[in-house]
């Protein structure tokens, strides 16, 4: 309703953590909204940050300082801190004022992180530009040796054939054609191979059964009754003209 959103007060932030970017020279600090009812009003948040060093003290307490940001989520700056120094640091929340009005939440819980002296910031930002200086001097030249490698030990079997493929050389392939064959080689010549066949003319060609059968009838039959009588009837019908 109207009333409830112009009466909101948020759940206090979780999870407030903090990290050192030595080579940003940053504190990078971020935490979690609980979630609520109005799932619009975790969009439509402003979030405020409060610290200062930390001491034991109580009459030497110093004052709050206050950053506010719309995301969960805000970086300080190491130059506006004092070096070698303990702090403390808290957030809360409240509505935008837009759509949802209301107050301020409860303070998280004081999280303390401590500042380097600037010798150390800038030793380990010169630590680690050396370690990326040196891996991107070593990685090349690695990678070099690698190839180098790689191409000795597969010159011969792989590389040298594609590159230059292998041509017949003309004075080895003379002096094989021309080598004279070995005593101990068995050479077979035989001069009939070579002489020219007599081809002889065949009228008809008479099967193994057909040869046996044509000479057992010659056997049965007389042979005064193989040759043809001149007058035998069928001789006398041909030479007597036909009547009519």
């Amino acid at each position: 309703s109207d009333q409830e959103r112009q009466r909101m007060k948020p759940e206090t932030p979780i999870n407030v953590q903090t990290e050192l970017l030595p080579e940003a020279k940053e504190i990078n600090i971020k935490w979690q909204s609980p979630e609520v009812r109005f799932s619009r009003l975790t969009s439509s948040l402003i979030h405020q940050l409060s610290y200062r060093p930390r001491t034991r003290a109580p009459s030497n307490k110093h004052p709050w300082q206050y950053s506010e940001t719309t995301v969960c989520s805000a970086r300080l700056q190491l130059t506006a801190l004092e070096q070698e120094c303990e702090y403390e640091l808290r957030v809360r929340s409240r509505p935008d004022q837009d759509y949802f009005r209301g107050v301020w939440s409860q303070w998280s819980s004081n999280v303390h992180f401590k500042t380097e002296a600037d010798h150390i910031l800038r030793r380990t930002s010169g630590n680690q530009l050396t370690t990326k200086s040196l891996l991107t001097v070593v990685t090349p030249f690695v990678l070099l040796l690698l190839t180098i490698a790689l191409t000795a030990v597969f010159w011969e079997s792989r590389i040298k054939p594609l590159v230059w493929p292998r041509i017949a050389n003309p004075k080895t392939t003379l002096a094989l054609l021309r080598k004279p064959p070995s005593k101990a080689a068995a050479v077979s010549f035989n001069p009939a191979l070579f002489v020219d066949l007599t081809i002889t003319r065949v009228e008809r060609l008479v099967a193994p059964e057909e040869r046996a059968w044509l000479c057992g009838r010659s056997e049965s039959v007389p042979a005064h009754d193989q040759e043809e009588s001149p007058h035998s009837p069928l001789s006398d019908q041909e030479d007597t003209p036909s009547k009519g």
